[in-house]
């Protein structure tokens, strides 16, 4: 028996709007539902040409694979007839989170986030996508759908923040298996699972020190050491008044008033948290040596003195924190308030600890300088959310790169300026963004004592040419220099 599909429009309805099931499975997906009970009005006039045209107008984007189509760039021209290779959708299923397309100058894939494109025109007749600053995601033009769209988005993002968007449910667990037969009970006993390999787990390259792991003996011992040092601050300067705070895993002291000090705690305590899930330990895991130590100062004269006379360390004029990583894995933060405000020294005391964190992490490897800084500024940001201070910094570095086709000059060398910082953190926020656990495979293996190219190809399949051609293409610069 032959059938005339209807047109897509309100004289055809099921459980759920036909249009969304067009917009997701097509043609023949539709063709499936005619077997669940699915009723359409045909319409005569409606010949199968017509038909396949109309439902061309709303593919789902992963139709879009191996299409040709035309990107405009928020940051200035565009990229033509390019090939499709791999499209990335939102949380909502005909949503565009990143789109990925071929070079046309090199062939090689080049990752788009939605928020870098203002349109995606797929060609004549069919639906186009254009940048949706609410959900900040490529969103199809037709209003039908793109309303149904900005609805699950916006549905999906307070579910996340009601859950706390782990996602995650506890796995069923089983002892034993009852039979059917009364009064009888069986065990069954079953064979354990091969653990897969964690593509986390990178064997540590021979002659790489790995930090040993401390007692509990050990940690208190280090503890004692390290609050006696606090006491020796305090009698360096007798005329200041200092406070003293601790948590699970830092002491803190300052002379600032007790509940000034207070107001930074939480931000350090924040960070751990956070980098304790980046790099999936348990959450009571201890990873410095007794206790990370921060003293933060009033004013930059007496963090100063205490540099040189204490730490043996000329302070530069710029630096609002530092960071003192002994050789036997000691962590020692200092800081100060003069000039600043207490975001941007909350931020600067992040950065500091994260470096400290980095430092302790597994082994004694000191991670090139661009993604130690640039890890360093993505978490401070994340944490404190100063729009003075790391947003800042990458808008003025992203104008200048928009400039000058350039990221600086000599940007992977082994020193850093002021200038660096926002390239840093937005090359680290854009490789975050394409694949967060490619980033920590590649940090993982830099400290398993991976050279840098090796790291990179092992975590992201490009060398760091390569990554930085798809980065500036991301911002819309053709042919980025380093």
């Amino acid at each position: 028996m032959a059938y005339t599909i209807g047109s897509i429009s309100a004289r055809c309805r099921a459980s759920v709007s036909y249009r969304r099931r067009m917009a997701r499975w097509g043609v023949g997906g539709l063709l499936a539902l005619f077997g669940a009970g699915l009723i359409c009005v045909p319409r005569a006039n409606l010949t199968p040409a017509a038909l396949a045209a109309e439902a061309a107008t709303y593919v789902r984007p992963a139709n879009l694979v191996g299409s040709k189509v035309t990107v405009t760039l928020k940051a200035g021209g565009s990229l033509d007839d390019v090939e499709v290779i791999r499209v990335v959708e939102g949380e909502a299923a005909g949503s565009i989170r990143i789109v990925t397309v071929k070079d046309p100058s090199t062939s090689e894939a080049l990752p788009l986030l939605a928020s870098k494109i203002v349109s995606l025109s797929p060609g004549p007749g069919t639906v186009q996508y254009t940048f949706d600053d609410a959900s900040k995601r490529l969103l199809p033009d037709d209003p039908e759908q793109r309303a149904q769209l900005q609805q699950e988005l916006a549905k999906s993002a307070k579910g996340s923040a009601v859950s706390g968007g782990t996602g995650k449910t506890p796995a069923a667990t089983h002892s034993h298996e009852k039979s059917g037969r009364a009064g009888s009970e069986h065990t069954t006993t079953r064979e354990p699972r091969p653990k897969k390999k964690s593509p986390f787990d990178i064997p540590v390259r021979e002659g790489t020190h790995v930090w040993p792991e401390q007692s509990e003996a050990d940690s208190k011992k280090l503890l004692t050491e390290q609050k006696d040092y606090l006491k020796k601050v305090q009698a360096n300067f007798p005329n200041r008044r200092f406070s003293f705070a601790e948590t699970k895993f830092f002491i803190f002291l300052s002379d600032l008033p007790p509940a000034d000090l207070q107001l930074y705690v939480p931000y350090m305590d924040a960070m751990y948290r956070r980098l304790i899930s980046t790099f999936d330990l348990k959450p009571d895991t201890n990873i410095w040596l007794g206790k990370a130590s921060v003293i933060i100062f009033a004013d930059q004269e007496m963090f100063n003195e205490h540099e040189t006379q204490m730490v043996h360390h000329n302070a530069p004029a710029w630096a609002q924190a530092l960071a003192h990583l002994s050789s036997d894995g000691n962590v020692l933060i200092s800081g100060h308030t003069t000039g600043s405000t207490r975001l941007y020294l909350a931020q600067s005391l992040v950065h500091e600890t994260t470096h400290g964190f980095l430092w302790r992490y597994k082994t004694r490897v000191v991670i090139p300088l661009w993604v130690n800084e640039g890890f360093a500024e993505y978490i401070a940001s994340a944490i404190v959310p100063d729009p003075h201070g790391t947003v800042a910094k990458e808008k003025l570095a992203i104008k200048k790169m928009l400039a000058s086709s350039s990221m600086g000059g000599n940007f992977f060398d082994n020193t850093f300026n002021t200038e660096k910082y926002g390239v840093a953190s937005n090359l680290t926020r854009y490789m975050i963004t394409i694949d967060a656990k490619r980033y920590r495979i590649f940090l993982e293996g830099l400290k398993a004592g991976m050279e840098e190219e090796e790291s990179l190809k092992n975590s992201y399949g490009v060398p760091r040419e390569r990554l930085v051609q798809q980065y500036g293409r991301a911002l819309g610069i053709l042919n980025l220099q380093p």
